[in-house]
């Protein structure tokens, strides 16, 4: 399943995508990423909200380091 059009664009050749936001057809993106794989998705928040969405859907995580240390420690 692909969530986003970008798992594509990173990949090989052409593609057709029909999402809840993005719609394409026939697409595809030069230059490829230089190291031959996909970039590092870099998410920020600090919210449970923010935390879980980045847990799914990003390779990083930036954060604020508040007064719930222990909070982070589960990061």
């Amino acid at each position: 399943m692909v969530r986003y059009p970008t798992e594509h664009l990173w990949g090989e050749g052409e593609f057709d995508y029909n999402g809840q936001y993005y719609r394409v057809t026939g697409t595809n993106l030069y230059p490829k990423p230089y190291a031959g794989q996909p970039p590092t998705i870099l998410c920020a928040g600090y919210s449970e909200q923010g935390r879980d969405f980045a847990a799914r859907n990003a390779g990083k995580m930036f954060t604020a380091i508040r007064e719930n240390l222990e909070r982070h420690r589960q990061i």
